[in-house]
């Protein structure tokens, strides 16, 4: 609304250079505050976040790099206990920080995988898709090959990855669980003038690890950390195309792969895997104080 734009305009652009107090006293404290913000979003939260709390708790998605300090001068203005980041790089930056009575911790992003379908491997229809988030450099390698019917594959017809190719999240549903393989890299590779060095892992990877797509592209040293193992195919920078027929061709040999990662992902990777990960901490936290 008007004091959200208001707060965008004025107070968001300060806080890149400056620490307020952001913590006003109140008659009626409550015991604990908590909010799920990406990036920079302090607008949905400031009303509240602006007075004592007994507990200020957040869960950051997307604290990329070029934002540290201004993430950092809000932490201290709001007084904000305890932040969880989906990106680790982010819980090491910003616990060096001496921020007082501050903490973060490392929740990777999660999936309610009950909400995606896949088809049968015999069914599956499509080779390859990307979506969203485009990867220019192996979309230019790959795109001949399916102009020349050498491939099945599905990819946005636009370069913003703000906007969806698929009409409807059914359709985008639909569509993972007809693909064989799934083009996955970290945002670093894509798009690093929003990211910096930021590697991490995003809930792209869970769903299609929940339409049991086989993952093909790059994977993040927390994705690795979290399995135990690599899941990704990692992709070969200088015959993509090959490895990428290849895989169309061996595609029965991966079906083991892409059934432990499926089985995975439903047993130790949903929210409430995450909700309860955070609950225990803001818990303890609490019984502390």
């Amino acid at each position: 609304g008007y004091l959200q734009e208001t707060y965008n305009k004025f107070i968001l652009p300060l806080l890149k250079n400056k620490v307020f107090n952001f913590n006003l006293p109140t008659f009626s404290s409550p015991k604990y505050l908590f909010a799920v913000i990406s990036g920079t979003e302090y607008s949905k939260i400031f009303l509240r976040f602006s007075f004592k709390a007994k507990l200020k708790a957040i869960y950051m998605f997307d604290p990329w790099i070029p934002l540290n300090q201004l993430n950092e001068n809000a932490f201290r203005s709001y007084k904000i206990n305890i932040a969880f980041f989906s990106a680790k790089q982010a819980v090491t930056h910003f616990n060096s920080r001496s921020i007082d009575n501050f903490k973060a911790y490392w929740i990777p992003e999660g999936i309610n995988s009950e909400s995606y379908k896949y088809f049968n491997f015999a069914d599956k229809s499509i080779d390859l898709i990307q979506y969203g988030r485009q990867w220019n450099w192996i979309h230019n390698r790959l795109v001949e090959l399916n102009r020349t019917n050498k491939i099945a594959y599905e990819f946005p017809s636009h370069e913003d990855f703000q906007q969806s190719q698929f009409a409807s999240r059914e359709q985008l549903v639909v569509a993972l669980a007809k693909s064989k393989i799934a083009i996955c890299v970290p945002r670093n590779i894509t798009h690093p003038q929003f990211s910096g060095e930021l590697s991490t892992l995003t809930t792209r990877y869970f769903e299609c690890m929940s339409s049991k797509c086989l993952i093909w592209g790059k994977a993040p040293s927390e994705l690795v950390e979290l399995f135990g193992y690599n899941p990704v195919i990692e992709i070969d920078m200088e015959n993509p195309e090959k490895q990428l027929q290849e895989l169309i061709a061996n595609y029965s040999s991966y079906i083991p792969l892409i059934e432990k990662n499926y089985a995975l992902v439903i047993a130790k990777h949903q929210w409430n895997n995450r909700i309860d990960d955070m609950l225990e901490i803001l818990n303890k936290k609490l019984l502390c104080e």
